[in-house]
């Protein structure tokens, strides 16, 4: 156990140290191409932290993972070896994970890390907020928090990759990573042309410090994107599944599986797109590290470990005991307002997940028994729920403020809500029962 948690704690000290040097990479790169000077104390900085991160070693699996990987890829394949790697070292993987959760908290943390992500979230959040009425409604906070971590987990692949860029360089002209070297480097003007080992069509040409500068970009904008719309569909299908009423039963584990795919899937993907359009040579390992080791080693513990903390859980419907499954099989095939009806006997222990999508359930069955019978459709009288059920937050939301303080956008929302209620009831030639305020 010790061993175990020393391990672990070298991974992520070792991860967070490497991303130390993030706005010294990104000014540097900024001075490519441009007139700035590279300043001494950035191009010290990478340096210092080069070494100090190399000095730190890695853990005796680490070691063991790569050794077995390359010695199986040339005769079996990436593929293969990935597994037989893992397979040899298991808790490497679970190592990668905690290491780079380390690398995205000190990223945010940096300078260019929290402005980026604070721009990337607002954009984003803000496009949410513009679309939400003409389309299908998009979380403002979920659009919110993919922003932020998109940008910032871009950034982060942005700077990592310039320095091992420059490193690979360096070495392949049979040099040292000195200070020296590194401004020798960034102030050759020598134009060169990059043959993309991919598609020609992301052939480069420029001195070698463009080329290194435009395939970082490049790589960390491809990342980004794609972690940024994983997360937002990931999120947004699994918490579709999570509020679905009659007629749909997701346990928490199916919900947790989904949630675990689209991780996987994203962090193929966003590996597979980083490695192309950062003009490097498709690596099997690294993709399969990126979307198995990384991003659903990490979902999968986030969503898992507090569940496994708590006591045992248990079910009742009329004082009928059931496990999960039955349980909510059993309300799948109820309506909300027979749920709201038999809310008090209805119990569920040590599980906060499904208790809370079962009373949601309750809540909007509760106004939809006010909605007039004149209206039989189940979808209208859930919209209208929904909308009486918003309608009311506001107005407490309203009345708790002082007069003078009242916000006109938002007495301006309680009136389109009162009216678009009243529109949809009007079509059925009926009044609201649900009276004005």
């Amino acid at each position: 156990v010790v061993d175990f948690l020393h391990d672990m704690s070298v991974y992520w000290k070792k991860d967070v140290a490497d991303a130390d040097d993030t706005d010294a990479l990104i000014n540097l790169q900024n001075a490519v191409g441009g007139n700035k000077e590279y300043s001494e104390e950035d191009i010290m900085k990478v340096y210092k932290n080069a070494l100090e991160v190399e000095k730190m070693g890695l853990p005796d699996e680490a070691k063991a993972y790569q050794e077995t990987y390359d010695k199986n890829r040339e005769k079996y394949g990436g593929f293969t070896a990935f597994f037989q790697a893992l397979g040899e070292n298991p808790t490497f993987a679970l190592g990668t994970t905690v290491g780079s959760m380390g690398r995205v908290l000190r990223t945010a943390t940096t300078k260019t890390g929290y402005e980026r992500g604070v721009k990337g979230g607002v954009a984003l959040g803000g496009t949410a907020a513009l679309v939400s009425p003409y389309a299908a409604p998009v979380s403002i906070p979920l659009a919110t928090i993919s922003g932020v971590f998109g940008t910032v987990s871009g950034t982060m692949e942005q700077a990592s990759t310039f320095q091992q860029l420059m490193q690979e360089q360096l070495s392949a002209d049979g040099k040292e990573f000195t200070p020296e070297n590194i401004r020798a480097f960034l102030e050759n003007d020598e134009v060169i042309e990059y043959k993309d080992p991919n598609m020609g069509v992301l052939n480069l040409k420029g001195t070698r410090a463009e080329i290194i500068k435009r395939r970082s970009i490049r790589r960390g904008i491809a990342i980004g994107t794609v972690d940024t719309f994983a997360g937002l569909l990931g999120a947004g299908v699994t918490g579709k599944m999570a509020t679905a009423g009659r007629g749909a039963a997701f346990t928490a584990k199916s919900i947790t599986a989904t949630g675990s795919a689209f991780a996987v899937g994203g962090g193929l993907a966003s590996e597979t797109a980083g490695q192309i359009a950062g003009g490097q040579e498709l690596e099997i390992g690294e993709i399969l590290l990126e979307g198995i080791a990384e991003k659903a080693v990490a979902l999968t513990g986030i969503t898992t470990v507090p569940a496994l903390l708590k006591g045992k859980k248990s079910y009742e419907i009329n004082g009928e005991q059931m496990n999960e499954r039955k349980f909510l099989d059993t309300l799948s095939k109820m309506t909300d307002e027979e749920i709201a009806a038999i809310q008090d006997k209805i119990k569920v222990i040590n599980d906060d997940f499904t208790k809370n999508r079962f009373l949601r359930r309750s809540n909007i069955g509760t106004y939809m028994s006010q909605v007039s019978p004149n209206i039989t459709n189940d979808q209208e009288r859930r919209r209208i729920a929904k909308k009486q059920m918003e309608l009311d937050r506001l107005r407490a939301k309203n009345k708790n403020k002082k007069e003078s303080s009242r916000d006109t956008r938002l007495e301006q929302k309680i009136k389109n809500l009162q009216e678009e209620i009243n529109s949809i009831i009007e079509t059925y030639d009926t009044q609201p029962q649900i009276a004005p305020e």
